[in-house]
């Protein structure tokens, strides 16, 4: 029964209900911060119930911008393939020599880029305590200018956190990829519970969200100073402002190496998304850019209770409704603890939320090949994420009839490609279209693959052979008469799913394009 009241619209029924409940009857029952911290769990709650509803409805949609499926390379014509195919399974201890000396030269690359941003961080936060303070003429009887000094407080805290948590975060084996283990003292569980609540706080911020927290209480207390005619602290956050987006321009490399990599996978397997989405990718996006098709499984991970983007939605919008809050009781006159201050308080930010959710995801879809195309040129363009470091993640979301083509634009722009077959099954064949596809367009050696023990090893040899034994004409993988040669397929085993595979996984699809040249300045050699 439970399940069932959980389930669909009904999930949102029940949350308006105990939400309408619990704010009428105020704190004469309940204590104003257990109404506090249940309204905003509601918040976060119908926030992801919105967006995940809207996804998949658009989802199962075609799409009136475009007729048809628009991939035109599926129209040429099929000859009989001259080369022979061979399997070269592999897995995290058989990676070669070259494949590490790439990594590691990759990785101190990255690492550089990090310790750079944590020193002009640190200047930055050095700006907020003094710029202000001598342009307002030593002005510290000012809350103001606290509320200032806070700022830069708040960035040397994000320091700290990137400092302990994330100096390591591009090794596998750090403990970015550990986990809660339950049934253990309950003081160690606690204690990991809490480095992993911190660890991923430290993520979040470091994707964009300290500058965004950081931009929005510099303008809180820009407003507040300038009502109270506290020219001078005026002046002086503007500057620490200034400098602060100045640093943070510098921060960012101006030559990228940008490793492109597309991730295909067996739509739909819950079990597969925490290894690609969660330490894969992550740990990817230190190298280049991503590539994906949105699907149900990658919804649920990253919009699940303490993912990174949920993390990030929580402080954002716990920062937009105490604020919104506090300003609602000192300039307006709410008194705490009432109905009314509960509806503005709590409901103006979620409303805001969901229209800007709303927009994003109407934004986000891919209405026809075309719009693909210029989407991903604009990547290519602009790399980094806006607010970070970090190179951006493309997950794309597709209407039924714009997926193919946009996976064909994908393959275009790919380095290299990730496919995960873990799953694939004559019942989940799912992925015959994008192997067919692949061999069709892109050199096979730029592939690979992710299988288990578990899988029907003999199903996916018999896959590859049938789709290997005829070719598009304007294939990569076509010899030319008398040039015949043997192509190898990369199959990676990861049964685990721990460091040892991220590492083997990130290893092989690194060294693929190494293989490629498409990593300048490695040392390794052929």
């Amino acid at each position: 029964m439970f399940d069932k009241i959980m389930r669909g619209r009904n999930y949102l029924y029940v949350l308006l209900v105990v939400g309408i409940f619990v704010v009428t009857l105020g704190d004469e029952l309940w204590p104003t911060w257990y109404i506090d911290i249940t309204l905003f769990i509601a918040q976060i709650l119908i926030l992801r119930w919105f967006v995940t509803q809207q996804v998949h409805k658009r989802m199962m949609a075609e799409s009136h911008a475009q007729t048809g499926r628009n991939v035109p390379e599926l129209e040429s014509e099929e000859i009989k393939s001259t080369g022979t195919l061979k399997f070269l399974p592999t897995d995290a201890f058989s990676t070669s020599p070259q494949f590490v000396e790439t990594r590691e030269f990759v990785i101190q690359n990255i690492r550089s880029v990090f310790n750079k941003s944590l020193l002009l961080d640190a200047g930055a936060a050095l700006g907020y305590i003094f710029i202000p303070l001598v342009l307002s003429g030593n002005n510290t009887e000012s809350d103001n200018y606290w509320g200032v000094v806070f700022i830069g407080i708040f960035i040397l805290f994000s320091i700290v956190l990137r400092f302990l948590f994330l100096r390591n975060q591009f090794r596998p084996s750090d403990s970015t990829f550990k986990t809660v283990e339950l049934g253990r003292a309950p003081i160690i569980v606690a204690w990991q519970g809490v480095t992993t609540l911190l660890r991923e706080l430290a993520v979040v911020l470091e994707r964009g969200l300290q500058l965004v927290i950081a931009a929005w209480l510099g303008i809180m207390f820009l407003f507040s100073a300038m009502s109270a005619k506290e020219w001078g602290l005026a002046a002086g956050l503007l500057a620490a402002g200034a400098l602060h987006f100045y640093l943070f321009r510098l921060s960012r490399p101006k030559n990228d190496n940008n490793i492109k990599l597309l991730v295909l996978r067996t739509f739909g397997l819950n079990e597969n998304a925490m290894f690609v989405f969660g330490r894969l990718l992550a740990f990817w996006q230190h190298v280049g850019n991503f590539f994906t098709i949105v699907d149900s499984s990658y919804l649920n991970h990253n919009y699940r209770p303490l993912s990174r983007r949920s993390l990030g939605v929580m402080v954002l919008l716990g920062v937009l409704t105490f604020s919104l809050m506090s300003v609602l009781q000192s300039q307006f006159g709410f008194q705490a603890g009432t109905v009314l201050l509960y509806i503005f308080g709590f409901g103006i930010p979620l409303l805001a939320m969901l229209a800007f959710e709303y927009y994003m995801i109407n934004r986000n879809f891919v209405q026809s090949r075309e719009i693909a195309r210029a989407r991903f040129e604009s990547v290519e363009k602009h790399p980094r994420q806006q607010f970070g470091i970090l190179y951006r993640g493309v997950p794309t979301m597709c209407h039924d009839n714009t997926w193919q083509a946009t996976v064909a634009e994908m393959v275009n722009i790919a380095d290299v490609v990730l496919m995960d077959l873990r799953g694939f099954s004559e019942k989940k064949k799912g992925c015959e279209y994008e192997i067919d596809y692949l061999m069709d367009n892109i050199a096979i050696e730029q592939v690979v693959f992710i299988i288990s023990t578990k899988d029907d090893l003999s199903f996916i040899h018999r896959t590859f052979l049938e789709r290997w034994e005829y070719l598009r004409k304007h294939s990569p993988n076509l010899d030319e008469p008398g040039k015949e040669r043997d192509h190898f397929i990369q199959l990676y085993i990861s049964d685990a799913q721990d460091e040892a595979d991220v590492q083997g996984v990130f290893d092989y699809a690194l060294g693929t394009a190494w293989m490629a040249g498409r990593i300048q300045g490695s040392p390794a050699t052929v």
